[in-house]
Parts: C-alpha cells; sequence; structure tokens
C-alpha cells in the first residue's frame, strides 16, 4: 500500500507563520508590532496620568517633573499645564482644541513660543506632528493597537463603546522625508490608579515641554472618544 501525503503549500505555511507571530507579539504587549529597529530602543520618556494633570516618570537629561494646572481656578490666558521639574518651572502648556497643544517657555502668553503639537485624522484615526519652535517637524503613524484586546484596530473616533479604547497603541515618529527617528506610546487601561500611560523614544530636538504636550494631547484625544461613545467613561480630569 502507497499512502500519499499532502504538504501545505509555502504560502499557506507563511500565511499560518505570520499569523502565530502576530499572537505572540501581541499577547499582553509582550513585543511590539512593529518590525523597525527605532521600536526596540528603551523609552527615553515616561507619563503616566493622574487628576488635574501628568506625572513625568521619565525623562532623559532632566529630573522627574509634574504637569499641573497653574490654579484650580483657570483664568483668562493662563496655560492648561505647567511643567516642573522640581521647583523650576520648565514649560507652559495651552490645550487649544482637541490634540492641539501650544508650548512656551513659560507662563505667560508673551513668553516665547517652545512649539507646538497639532492633530490630524486618516479616516477618523489620529496622527500627531511634533513642531519644534527651531526645527523641521516630526509626524507619527497612525496609532495601531499592539495588543489582542477587543476594540478598533487603531485609536480612532470611530468607537462604540468607551471601553473600546483600552489597550495599548503604538506609532512611529518619522521626520519629513519619513525616516522613522522613534516612537510613541499610548496605553489605556480600566485598572490601577492610572489608566493613562506613555511611553516614548524621542530626537533630541524634542524637549521635556514637548515631550509633555505630545502626551497631553492624546490625552484629550482619549478624553474626547470616551465621551463621545457609549457606555460609562473615566470622565475628564480637567478642573
Amino acid at each position: 500500500m502507497v499512502i500519499h501525503y499532502s504538504l501545505p503549500s509555502p504560502s499557506r505555511v507563511r500565511r499560518v507563520d505570520l499569523l502565530a507571530l502576530a499572537l505572540v507579539t501581541g499577547l499582553g504587549g509582550l513585543a511590539p508590532a512593529f518590525a523597525d529597529p527605532a521600536v526596540s530602543e528603551l523609552p527615553t520618556f515616561a507619563a503616566h496620568e493622574v487628576h488635574g494633570g501628568l506625572v513625568v516618570d521619565r525623562m532623559d537629561g532632566h529630573e522627574p517633573a509634574v504637569a499641573t494646572a497653574p490654579s484650580w481656578l483657570r483664568m483668562p490666558g493662563q496655560p492648561t499645564l505647567v511643567v516642573k521639574d522640581g521647583n523650576k518651572e520648565e514649560a507652559a502648556l495651552w490645550l487649544t482644541a482637541p490634540a492641539e497643544v501650544i508650548v512656551r517657555k513659560a507662563a505667560s502668553t508673551s513668553a516665547p513660543l517652545d512649539g507646538r503639537v497639532k492633530p490630524s485624522w486618516e479616516n477618523e484615526s489620529i496622527r500627531l506632528t511634533i513642531q519644534p519652535a527651531n526645527g523641521p517637524p516630526l509626524k507619527s503613524d497612525i496609532f495601531t493597537r499592539e495588543d489582542v484586546e477587543a476594540g478598533p484596530r487603531e485609536l480612532t473616533r470611530r468607537t462604540d463603546l468607551s471601553t473600546d479604547v483600552q489597550g495599548s497603541y503604538l506609532a512611529l515618529l518619522r521626520t519629513p522625508d519619513g525616516k522613522p527617528v522613534g516612537w510613541l506610546r499610548v496605553r489605556v487601561s480600566a485598572h490601577g490608579g492610572s489608566p493613562v500611560r506613555y511611553e516614548a523614544v524621542l530626537p533630541p530636538q524634542v524637549d521635556e515641554g514637548l515631550a509633555v504636550a505630545s502626551a497631553e494631547a492624546l490625552d484629550s484625544e482619549i478624553d474626547w472618544i470616551r465621551n463621545q461613545a457609549y457606555g460609562a467613561h473615566r470622565g475628564t480630569r480637567r478642573p
């Protein structure tokens, strides 16, 4: 008796291998879903959300910092957040629209401009452009889900339930000619004391103020998505 074996085609094997790789890299955010070498670098910036602002846990070349409102009642012209490294004021941020932030070197509208973060949307999925005061802009890719949580594949305004935004999203950061020079990540969780955390690898032209502004831009976008979606949400942390 002759037994004939049917081997799977190379294309089918490759599809299975790629599916297995996608599952392994996505589970629990154990590894990035991007194969770009820039993603493998250790974060140069890390922050987490607190009520009323952000705490900067890490910024290369700086001490830990906090970004909070300048007073409990915001007066006309005052910044949304002031970044302080120890007792020293590092930058002031004005959130002018969802995901749009202006950065100045002090808490006054007459202070020198330090840069800005501007959003754009592609099919309701956000990109960020980080514009230093002196230097070319850096534009992010769309923020794409790294894990296997239920919900949209991208950080998008096309979200039905507020819980769908939970998960880890990452976007490469590129120069005007498309070269990747870093990345931005946001982790949204329903558990723990800090529901939103940020990590990034940032090039030298992005200082602490612009780094915090990028996190603040994403935070306001997540607020917008959750406030427009159905279901329970964390609400806004703005005073």
